[in-house]
């Protein structure tokens, strides 16, 4: 027997240990991170100039708020705003927690639709609003510990978790709820973001938003180009097709409602619109 042979499942580890070091690094994601302290532990929690969610998985968390303290427990998320933390805090068990770069989610969440509600129900940013982790959501934060335990640290694979979460959230509270909570990522955002995101609706042109702003439309998309790195124009039709897309899945309304909704002035307008957006499946088995 030759014992310096090389065992089938060792060249199979070797393998995808090399494929991961070579792939990985280049798309790697910090969106997530998961902590680890004991009891007693005085800790700094929150980001330095980035709002955060922290989710709690496991132990009591004390945190220092000025002069006044909060105890959060296990199953207890808080949104952390960059405004207001980090925060002094200190471990009363052994704890785990999750801490998510918010500001991360912010290309897969309808920044008009939040702006909206936030608009409505939470004009304030609310320091350290604290939500309580249901079920289905703590079965997918436990996804996220495995996946950081075991060294997985993708781009791709956290792009879909975002949007994951994006998604539970709103299936699993209420926008009053979700207003309230997700409101210092919207108002920690510059004047410029929060007037473009105030004054669009379904008819907005290029014009009309500049208008809105008091700008010219030279320097409307010069500014705007700056600040979301798309040129006016796109971003529109974007925002115009995700709305229609949402109105056409999840709302039982007329056709007439929605040509006279988003403006437009024909059914074939309307059609070649959904043909451009990618919209006509969606359409043909509403």
């Amino acid at each position: 027997m030759n014992l310096y042979l090389t065992s089938p499942e060792k060249i199979i580890n070797e393998y995808e240990s090399s494929l991961q070091n070579y792939i990985l690094p280049l798309e790697k994601d910090d969106s997530f991170k998961v902590h680890y302290h004991s009891e007693d532990s005085d800790i700094l929690i929150g980001i330095p100039g980035e709002n955060s969610i922290v989710f709690i998985m496991k132990g009591k968390v004390l945190i220092q708020k000025e002069s006044d303290y909060n105890l959060y427990s296990k199953n207890n998320m808080l949104f952390i705003s960059k405004a207001f933390g980090p925060y002094k805090a200190t471990t009363k068990e052994s704890s785990i927690y999750i801490e998510l770069k918010s500001d991360n989610l912010l290309p897969f969440i309808d920044q008009v639709l939040l702006n909206q509600i936030v608009s409505l129900y939470a004009p304030n940013s609310i320091e350290l609003e604290k939500l309580h982790i249901k079920k289905t959501l703590r079965y997918f934060l436990s996804g996220i510990i495995y996946y950081r335990r075991n060294k997985i640290f993708s781009k791709y694979v956290y792009d879909m978790k975002k949007q994951e979460f994006v998604f539970l959230m709103r299936t699993l509270y209420d926008k009053q709820t979700l207003a309230r909570f997700f409101s210092p990522i919207l108002l920690s955002q510059n004047q410029f973001r929060m007037e473009v995101l105030a004054n669009y609706t379904h008819n907005s042109s290029v014009k009309s938003l500049a208008k809105k702003c008091f700008m010219t439309t030279k320097t409307f998309t010069r500014k705007f180009k700056t600040e979301f790195g798309i040129t006016p124009y796109k971003w529109i039709m974007h925002q115009k097709a995700k709305s229609l897309e949402y109105y056409i899945v999840h709302k039982t309304v007329s056709m007439d409602h929605i040509l006279k909704e988003f403006h437009f002035a024909n059914m074939a307008e309307f059609i070649a619109f959904c043909e451009k957006h990618n919209l006509k499946t969606k359409l043909l088995s509403k």
